[in-house]
């Protein structure tokens, strides 16, 4: 019998290529099957990785700020002529604690720096993935990290969802 294995990661807990490994292992217990496996992902956590594999690419390291504006070390992907940015890796919501999970006071600012850094690797397109995110700030501090200016009474350095309103 043929069994195709394609789960999504297990959000803060394992990866889809970790599932498909446990999954193909219990088939396996049961014998004779032939498991083609195809891990998933929904454009939020573990998006990257699969791509980085099936695109045959490679990582590049990076510091950027997280959601509340700490410093956070994380990663995109480069394929070829292609960058590859997951979100999640810089306003996701497995780099919060509970108490902190808070979308008027988180900020995308750490995925516009992502943005510039793949734009200096000459890239000619660049995939960005959006889910898994901890904040609705629309993008203001995506933008604000390009360089795009906003003006309001009483707007932070960092723009997080409340600076929507000001």
């Amino acid at each position: 019998m043929k069994i195709i294995v394609a789960p999504d990661s297990f959000k803060g807990s394992i990866s889809a290529f970790e599932a498909c490994d446990a999954i193909t292992d219990a088939i396996g217990k049961n014998g004779g099957h032939e498991v083609i496996r195809f891990p998933m992902a929904d454009g939020g956590e573990g998006t990257l990785d699969i791509l980085v594999s099936v695109l045959g690419g490679k990582y590049k390291y990076v510091n950027v700020k997280d959601p509340l504006g700490r410093t956070v070390r994380t990663s995109f992907g480069i394929c070829g002529k292609i960058a590859v940015i997951e979100s999640a890796r810089a306003c996701g919501l497995t780099l919060l604690s509970d108490a902190e999970k808070n979308p008027m006071l988180t900020s995308t600012y750490g995925v516009g720096q992502l943005i510039a850094e793949a734009l200096d690797e000459n890239v000619d397109e660049i995939y960005l993935t959006l889910g898994g995110s901890s904040t609705n700030d629309c993008g203001i501090g995506m933008l604000s990290a390009l360089g795009v200016k906003f003006y309001g009474n009483g707007l932070s350095d960092l723009l997080c969802g409340e600076g929507l309103s000001k």
